[in-house]
């Protein structure tokens, strides 16, 4: 759905052979650039984040929600999904594990990913 939707917003699109938590790659051919994504598709609401992904400098994280009836889609740094999160998950022992998920996101968690959505215009700058 997220490759469908970036083809529809006219971003190149590719996807690496392996899986290296890289899941997508939005490109210009001339002058190359590329900016690496890692996708998330919920069934419906959902947030994780792995502290995995902070050694991947320029990473975009995708969150697809609502998959089969209206998703919408969410563009973001690690840093943003961090603040996302929020502090109180921050502080879990699964956080302190190295990973953060939920089904449920808090009412907080909803407002502060809200401004997140469909930032096409966003990862077009991200390219340039």
């Amino acid at each position: 759905m997220l490759e469908a939707e970036l083809v529809r917003q006219n971003f190149e699109v590719a996807r690496p052979i392996r899986d290296k938590h890289i899941d997508l790659l939005v490109y210009t051919p001339v002058p190359f650039r590329v900016v690496p994504i890692q996708v998330k598709v919920k069934t419906s609401d959902g947030f994780d984040v792995n502290r995995k992904y902070e050694q991947y400098p320029g990473l975009i994280l995708a969150y697809v929600w609502n998959i089969h009836d209206s998703p919408r889609f969410f563009l973001m740094t690690y840093d943003e999904a961090l603040s996302v999160l929020g502090e109180r998950a921050q502080n879990t022992p699964s956080w302190r594990k190295g990973s953060y998920n939920t089904s449920r996101p808090s009412g907080e968690m909803r407002q502060r990913i809200e401004g997140l959505e469909d930032r096409w215009e966003w990862l077009r700058q991200r390219l340039s």
